[in-house]
């Protein structure tokens, strides 16, 4: 079972990272999971966008993923387990490589997400990043 990072989320709603594409296809829908806050995230940052043909694409794109997560039941809200862990990430120094290559803070929003893949035992899917060595408990499928 596999959650999408907010990354992996915007990754496939552009259609542009051939890699996450193929695996996929080759996913069973059911194993896909999505967290609201990856999908607010990303909603934010399509509509950011300049409104062109492609912003359009986006949006639609983002919410066929995530209308299909959900019609299996597995788009996640935040509980106080996954707060609980959220807390305790907090507190770490986890670290994490912008696309424009500059090494920063894992923001709140991603962190969240983490939390989630933790407590429900789900592996996370989105690029390779340096603060998931620092956490062992976490399966990391990376494209």
């Amino acid at each position: 079972m596999y959650l999408l990072g907010t990354q992996a989320l915007l990754d496939a709603a552009s259609g542009s990272h051939a890699q996450l594409m193929q695996w996929l296809d080759g996913v069973s829908r059911g194993a896909i999971h999505l967290s609201v806050i990856s999908f607010g995230r990303a909603l934010h940052e399509v509509t950011q966008l300049a409104p062109s043909g492609d912003r359009s694409c986006y949006l639609q794109n983002l919410e066929t993923l995530t209308a299909m997560v959900r019609d299996q039941g597995h788009l996640l809200a935040v509980d106080d387990r996954i707060g609980r862990t959220w807390a305790h990430l907090l507190s770490m120094d986890l670290k994490m490589t912008q696309p424009s290559g500059e090494t920063v803070d894992l923001d709140d929003d991603n962190r969240i997400v983490v939390a989630t893949a933790l407590q429900r035992n789900l592996t996370l899917v989105e690029p390779a990043q340096p603060y998931q060595a620092t956490l062992p408990k976490l399966a990391v499928h990376a494209y």
